[in-house]
Parts: structure tokens; sequence; C-alpha cells
């Protein structure tokens, strides 16, 4: 009888033990933000399960399940965790309209329960054209090859889109489509497919009309507009572009990547020297040209160059007048101006379980370039103090729209005790906060020949 009380008593005396062992697992995220994610796109985001303990742990996991338009998958599940090793949840976010989206993933691992909010937006694809009116100037009746322009389509989104057009045929038979590489093509932010527009009048006479292909539900309009003559063109110079959009642009964008787009002039008859005057434009538009007695021989070109830089936001247009040879054209700028959109992955970082016995323990945020340009990032130094500390991978680095760049913060164990900073920091001008929270344990006692040792500290 009494080594069966002893027994007893040294199974009880074990429970707590056991206990701590098991919950020495630690969820480095409980919360997950997608941000904004473009419908027919996937984003991924997930959180990692720690061993924070000594020894190789055997997971023991349920739940974790959310609803549409999230998934999951994860290997934790009957997961052998050696000290420091983790395996991870990882959620998808694929929606198929715009809209605002949360939950809650809850599961519990090894009798730890663990709850993470999960925060996401989408929208439509943003589609348009660079640009929105071609002047194909004279043209000869019966001219076979006629007058030919590549009109873009520009996706000024957040993420890559394949294109399905519909409506992309041209009512009036002046103007045809001669060929096109649009549907079906993926397109990367900030990237183009293009249709070759071709005018060929069959009679003399003004044309113009309205090119509306319909992308990915936009509509797209582009104005084209054209002369026939009947012998050859007595308008020898021509403009092709009269309105263009440069869509959005970065708020005090560094220097080398400020946009900058041309109207070409073209010389459709014999060889002249060129002179061209006005062309003035208003902030936030600036404008060169190479077109100042400049000596053009048939079908030669000069560049009217325009560029858009401001230290606002806001919305701008504008007209600039050139007369070249007595040529007026009237090219119409538009451009929004946006900040950077920046933003990390997570709100809290959580350091659970972590022995006094580790020197650190660490665990990474990424910052999230969500907005339409690529950004050259410029982050201060984040101001978390100690028993955290930081370090980052991103300033100096060009951030195309959707990518992302690493900070890793470490947790370094001065005691037993709970611990919670708050990290902020900008980038870009673009404040930014992480909360931090961190438990320090003490190692678990050793048991030696059945009694209880105290472990050595480092």
């Amino acid at each position: 009888m009494k080594r069966l009380v002893v027994v007893l008593l040294l199974l009880l005396a074990m429970i707590p033990l056991l206990t701590a062992q098991e919950l020495r697992i630690s969820a480095d995220r409980r919360s997950i933000d997608f941000g904004i994610v473009q419908t027919g796109s996937t984003r991924t985001l997930g959180f990692d399960i720690v061993n924070r303990g000594d020894d190789i742990l055997t997971l023991t996991c349920a739940g974790g399940s959310v609803p549409g338009p999230f998934s999951v998958s994860n290997d934790c599940f009957g997961a052998a965790l050696n000290a420091d090793e983790f395996c991870s949840f990882e959620y998808d976010f694929s929606p198929s309209a715009a809209g605002v989206f949360d939950t809650e993933a809850e599961l519990v691992c090894n009798g730890l329960p663990i709850t993470v909010e999960i925060d996401a937006r989408s929208e439509t694809p943003r589609l348009g054209a660079r640009v929105r009116r071609v002047d194909f100037g004279e043209v000869e009746v019966g001219d076979p090859v006629g007058s030919r322009f590549a009109v873009s389509i520009n996706n000024f989104g957040r993420s890559p889109v394949t294109m399905s057009c519909t409506g992309d045929a041209i009512d009036d038979a002046d103007f045809n489509i001669t060929v096109s590489n649009c549907n079906g093509s993926t397109i990367p932010p900030g990237g183009t497919c293009a249709y070759e527009i071709g005018f060929t009048p069959s009679a003399a006479g003004a044309f113009s009309t309205t090119f509306s292909p319909a992308c990915l539900g936009t509509t797209i309009p582009i104005e084209l507009e054209g002369i026939g003559v009947t012998g050859p063109p007595t308008q020898t110079l021509y403009a092709e572009i009269r309105d263009l959009n440069f869509g959005p642009i970065l708020v005090n964008e560094f220097p080398g990547f400020i946009p900058n787009f041309v109207s070409r002039v073209t010389n459709r008859g014999p060889s002249q020297t060129v002179v061209c005057t006005g062309g003035g434009i208003g902030s936030p538009f600036t404008n060169t040209n190479n077109c100042n007695n400049v000596v053009l021989g048939n079908t030669q070109q000069c560049f009217l160059e325009f560029s858009a830089f401001s230290t606002l936001p806001g919305t701008f247009s504008d007209t600039s007048s050139y007369s070249c040879n007595g040529n007026v054209f009237d090219i119409t700028l538009s451009a929004e101006a946006v900040l950077p959109s920046l933003r990390f992955d997570a709100s809290l970082l959580q350091f659970d379980s972590v022995s006094t016995e580790r020197s650190f323990v660490f665990a990474d945020v990424f910052l999230v370039n969500e907005g339409f340009n690529a950004v050259t990032l410029d982050c201060s130094t984040p101001t978390e103090s100690t028993p955290f500390a930081s370090s980052n991978f991103c300033t100096g680095e060009r951030l195309q729209p959707g990518a992302t760049c690493q900070f890793t913060y470490a947790f370094i164990p001065p005691e037993p005790g709970h611990f919670s900073d708050l990290s902020t920091l900008t980038c870009n001008g673009v404040p930014l906060e992480l909360e931090l929270r961190a438990t320090a344990v003490l190692p678990p006692p050793l048991f030696v020949d059945g009694f209880e040792s105290v472990p050595t500290l480092p």
C-alpha cells in the first residue's frame, strides 16, 4: 500500500511538469492582415507553431478551419517538432467579389487554445488606357497600309490579371484592328497588352469614332480620329497622341523613377526643318522636346516628352498646346498622385513560453506594398525597447506592387514574466506599428533518480 501511495504522489507531482511541457509551444502571430487583394487573385499568409521546449514534441491539434473566401492548409497535425522547430498553418484569401472580410481561426494544439484574427479587403482590377485619344492625321484614300498606331491597355492595379475582353471591334469600317495580344494574356502590375489599329479611309473627309473594349468588366474608351484626302497629305506634320493619361503616380517619387511619356511628331511630307513653339504646362507636369530646329526627312520623327512629379496627393489635368510649322497640337494630360500604401501583414507578434535558458527567439513580419506603384523604401529605425529587438531588410529596396520585404523581431528573455511593447516606425512617411508580447518561463525542473534538481543556467 505504501508503495502505491508513493507512486500516486509521484504521478501527481509530475502533472504540473507535463502540463508545462505540453504548453511550451507558441503561435508566433495572433493576427493576419491580408490587406487589399484583387479579385481573381490569391494571397497566402500564415503563422507558425513553435516548440519552445527542450525535448521533441508531437503535436495534437484540432480546429483552425475558416469560411470562404478563406481556406487553410497545415503541416502541424501529428508533426514531431524538435526544440525550436516549427510547423505552419497557411491561409489563402481568394476573393471573387469586392468587399471587406474578417473571421477568426480557432484551434487547440496540445491543450493550448489559439485564436488568430484574420482581416482582408478585396477590389476589382484597375485597367485603363495610357493613350485615350489618337489622331491618325491625313491619309490618302486608297492607301492599302494607311496609318497605324498601337493602343495599349494598362494594368494600373496591384496584382497580375489574365485578360478577357469583349466589344473589341470598331463600328467605323475606316478604322480596323490589325492585331491584338490582349485576350488570354497575363499582365503584371504596370504592364500592358495592345491593340494595333489602322486607319484606311474609304473617302475624303474627317472620320472619328470611339473604340471601347470591355476588359474584365471595365469599359475603356479610346477616341480615334483621322482625315481622308484624295491626294498627298497637305498636313505633313502630325502628333498622334492627343490625350495622355499617366494613371497613378507616386508622391515624391525618387529621381530616376519619375514617369515620362512622349507624343511622336511624324513628317509625312518632304524633308523639312521643324520649329515648334508653345507647349506651356502647369504643375505637376513638365515637358521638353527635341523638335526645335530639327530636320526631319519623310517618315522621320521627333518627340514631345512629358513628365509628372507631385509632392502632394490629388488629381491633376492640363493641356499642352504646341505649334509646329503652323500645325497646332493640343495634348491633354492627366494624372492621379497617390501616397505610398504600405502595411505590416500582422498587427501582433507573440512569443509564448520562452525559457530563460534561451539566448533569444525570433519571428518575422513582412512589409507589404499594396499600392499601385513600385516604392523605393526609406524606413526609420523601429522604437521597441529591451527585451525586444529588431532588424530590417527593407531600406533601399525597390518594392514592386504586391511584393514584400522582411522585418525580424527578437525576444531576449531576461527573467520569468510577461513583457509587451509597441514597435513604431515610418516607411516613406507612412506610420507603422506592431504590438509585441512575450512570456518568459523558467526551464522545467530536472529529475535525477526521482528527485528534483535545479537546472544550471548558462
